[in-house]
């Protein structure tokens, strides 16, 4: 038998909470994903008093978490693998069952996503001045030793117009320019002949589908996306298959603010990251000796900027 570090009291609580329906249909969906009440809703089709009911059960038993964005709440199933490994088990199990909310789920997601693109469909012919407005010119400083030495293969999710096309083709070696939108590639097909870049692979592909239809890199920049992506756990894991032995990725994006206007403005999904829910992320995904830089506010756009680099574990 599994050893563990709860207590029968703890014990109690927990097996108590999950002799529940409605609060294993929860615990499903939120090992899966973190999600906030309007979604839980939208998934299991049950009126907001009810969910919210059982959530409280759930949280006072130690099974979740929640974490405010905004003005919203999300909620996310407690990693359990450390004090009790047996349910965490249980718990995936759980999730790898045929239910459903599991259906439901993928549609949510693929919501969040939908949302967010459409926002930068519309902002497509000013992304250039959108992106610009985010950047911080301390950034580059702690981020271009990740693109060292020169040679690596290099690429750029989420690339956008392709506004650092032009800096990232200095480091001599081969780019993957990766983006959804065929207006966006378009945009950076263009930039790279105006500029004389004779090295970018241009690549159409969806960062929330799981795979991103490149070879292995060196080194993986997201510089200003990881805000817009519906799943950023899913993508930290997607990265990593995509990485190197001992590469690397390279996280630009905003410190955890609560300025909802960003959602229109830049199509955020994501108010920004704070450095131990990132760092639990790319651990999980692979990651190890993880540096993180928190920037100055300098931004035009008024947000706190951060570098975070991480390196694929052997």
């Amino acid at each position: 038998m599994l050893k563990n570090s709860f207590s029968d009291e703890d014990h109690t609580l927990i097996l108590k909470a999950l002799a529940d329906e409605t609060r294993l249909r929860l615990i499903r969906i939120l090992q899966k994903e973190e999600l906030n009440v309007q979604e839980i809703c939208e998934i299991t089709t049950l009126p907001q008093p009810k969910i919210s009911r059982h959530l409280a059960v759930l949280k006072n038993s130690n099974l979740l978490n929640d974490r405010r964005d905004g003005t919203r709440i999300f909620y996310t199933t407690v990693n359990l693998e450390k004090n009790c490994p047996s349910l965490s088990e249980y718990i995936n199990t759980l999730v790898g069952s045929d239910h459903p909310d599991l259906s439901r789920l993928e549609k949510v997601i693929l919501k969040r996503a939908k949302e967010s693109r459409d926002v930068m469909h519309d902002l497509a012919d000013q992304w250039d001045e959108v992106i610009s407005s985010l950047h911080h010119p301390g950034a580059a400083v702690f981020a271009l030793p990740g693109f060292a030495p020169k040679g690596m293969k290099i690429a750029d999710l989420g690339c956008g117009t392709g506004l650092l096309l032009p800096l990232l083709d200095r480091f001599d070696g081969e780019i993957y320019a990766v983006d959804q939108s065929d207006v966006m590639l378009a945009k950076a097909q263009k930039r790279a002949e105006e500029n004389k870049l004779n090295k970018i692979n241009f690549v159409q592909s969806d960062l929330t589908s799981g795979e991103l239809n490149i070879p292995k890199c060196d080194a993986l920049l997201l510089h200003f996306v990881m805000h817009q992506i519906p799943s950023p756990q899913s993508l930290l894991k997607s990265i990593a298959r995509c990485c190197e032995k001992n590469g690397r990725i390279i996280i630009v994006d905003m410190n955890h603010h609560e300025d909802e206007s960003t959602r229109e403005r830049f199509g955020s999904v994501w108010l920004g990251f704070d450095q131990a829910q990132l760092e639990e992320w790319l651990q999980e995904a692979g990651f190890s000796q993880i540096n993180f830089s928190s920037l100055q506010e300098n931004s035009k756009a008024g947000q706190n900027p951060f570098v975070c680099i991480a390196v694929k574990a052997d």
